[in-house]
Order: structure tokens, then sequence, then C-alpha cells
């Protein structure tokens, strides 16, 4: 905040329009003027908490590796001009096992990346109003490669900055360090394992009209 106080002794105030002094009464105390508030907008970005971790068979295709929600302040609007995604891995699931990598954004959608990478980052133009909220998506088809076994576990984890000018300051502002969306789990396709029984079988016979009888 910013007030402007006369300090006390004051008595003589410059014109403007002719430049010249004129006398006033002489103040004896300081008088503040109005307080004026300075602030410039803001974003903040979060995990949506409504779409959890996720466990899937690969291959997938245009499967949803991540949400946020991102909010703007109450001060100003604010133009997205940047998504910034980066990617952490485990074992067998590598960047490169993903393919055809967009955002959406509200309802629009960024351009598609054939190929994985990390960072990766997609240029926009979006006004967002004050004081309000839109939801991100990450998607990419993912391969079968992503996993060979169960365990260890084969895991993606994307995080994601937002960047934008403020529509009045025109100030840059971030959404700060990246923040972790959702665990991506990959597991192989459904497997049978068939293994020999260490007990002793029980075996029955029926035999029309005498019930079963067990030998």
């Amino acid at each position: 905040t910013v007030a402007i106080a006369g300090a006390a002794g004051w008595g003589n105030v410059l014109r403007m329009t002719t430049n010249s002094y004129a006398s006033v009464p002489a103040v004896t105390t300081d008088v503040t003027g109005n307080t004026l508030t300075v602030a410039s907008g803001s974003l903040a970005l979060a995990k949506d908490q409504s779409y959890g971790n996720q466990t899937t068979v690969v291959p997938q295709s245009t499967y949803k590796m991540g949400q946020w929600t991102l909010t703007t302040g109450s001060t100003e609007a604010v133009t997205l001009n940047t998504f910034t995604l980066t990617l952490a891995v485990a074992d067998e699931f590598a960047v490169t096992d993903i393919s055809n990598v967009y955002l959406t954004y509200g309802t629009k959608t960024t351009s598609i990346k054939a190929s994985g990478a990390t960072p990766s980052a997609w240029s926009i133009s979006e006004a967002m109003a004050r004081n309000v909220s839109m939801n991100i998506g990450f998607y990419a088809d993912v391969s079968a490669a992503a996993t060979v076994a169960t365990t260890p576990t084969d895991t993606m984890i994307g995080s994601l900055v937002v960047a934008g000018t403020t529509v009045d300051s025109a100030s840059s502002v971030t959404t700060g360090t990246a923040v972790v969306g959702q665990t991506i789990t990959a597991v192989p396709s459904g497997q049978l394992t068939v293994v020999t029984y260490a007990g002793t079988p029980v075996y029955a016979q029926v035999v029309n009209g005498t019930g079963a009888q067990d030998f």
C-alpha cells in the first residue's frame, strides 16, 4: 500500500497550470491522504485431487496421464502464454514410451507432439478472467514397451508449470515450482500362471441316482 502525508508546516502550493505559488493556511499536524493498494495478478496451480493415481494395462491410446487445476488471483485477468511439462520415470517406463503428447486447457487443446520429451513446452494465448479456475489435462499414447513385469514398478509422473502476463499491469507471472501430477503405473496384460498343486487332490464320481462318492 501507498499513503501520502502532508507534513506539518506546509503553507504554500504550486499551481499546475501557471506554475506559480499560492499561500494557504499552514497545517499544524501531518495530514494523511487516501491509501492506494498496489497489487498484480497471480496464478496458482494444484494437482486435481478428483483424478487419482492410475494403474493401467499397456498399450493405451490417448490416455490421461495427469490433471491439474489452474486458478487466477482476484486482482486482474491473466493471458496464459506457456505450458512446460517435465516427466519423471522409473524402471522400464521411459520418456520414449509415450507419443502423440498434448495438453487440454478448458475446452481447448494444444498442438500434438509426436514423441515424448522432457521438458516439453507449448506456446499458447489464452485469456483468463480474474478469480476463475481451469482444468489442464495431460494425454498421450503409451506403448507396450512401458513395462515388462509387474515388479519393480514401472511409473511415469508429469509435472507442470504455467506462465502468463497480467492484463492491466503487463507483468510476467508463473505458477512457480513445477507441480507434480498423478503417478501412472504401467502393467502388462493379464497372464495365466499354472503351478503344481502341493496338496492331495480329492476325486469324486457322481453316479445317477446314487449321489457323490469320494475315493
